[in-house]
């Protein structure tokens, strides 16, 4: 799968099931959005340690390549995936004066696991929902 193009949504199905093994690779991503979804992913860097010095996302899909312990990234107002492809846990902030929910606790940031992925949905200004 790849370095392969993603041309249909049963293809897709099939590899995002079969993640697995681990074969969902940024490059399959950037496949997957510019053949299915017509979005192609940032490729971001972490920084800063808080809300104010943390990288502020503008894309809808993001997959992360650099990241120190204690950095992070700050989520758009609408949806945004965080893709982190570094070997530590990348932070996750919510836009200015929101919070973020998880299994119904709510937190200030969230942390995305080392190789994990977080996909955030702003439900109101205030509040987003984290799977």
């Amino acid at each position: 799968m790849s370095g392969s193009t993603v041309t249909s949504q049963s293809a897709l199905n099939s590899a995002l099931a079969d993640n697995t093994t681990g074969n969902i690779t940024p490059q399959v991503m950037r496949n997957v959005n510019a053949s299915v979804l017509n979005i192609a992913p940032a490729i971001v860097s972490a920084a800063g340690t808080n809300f104010g010095t943390a990288t502020v996302l503008t894309n809808p899909i993001n997959i992360v390549t650099s990241c120190s312990a204690g950095q992070g990234v700050v989520a758009t107002a609408a949806y945004t995936e965080v893709w982190n492809e570094t070997a530590v846990a990348c932070l996750v902030y919510p836009i200015s004066g929101a919070q973020l929910t998880v299994a119904g606790t709510t937190y200030s940031t969230v942390s995305v696991a080392a190789y994990g992925v977080a996909r955030i949905s702003m439900t109101s200004s205030t509040l987003g929902s984290v799977r």
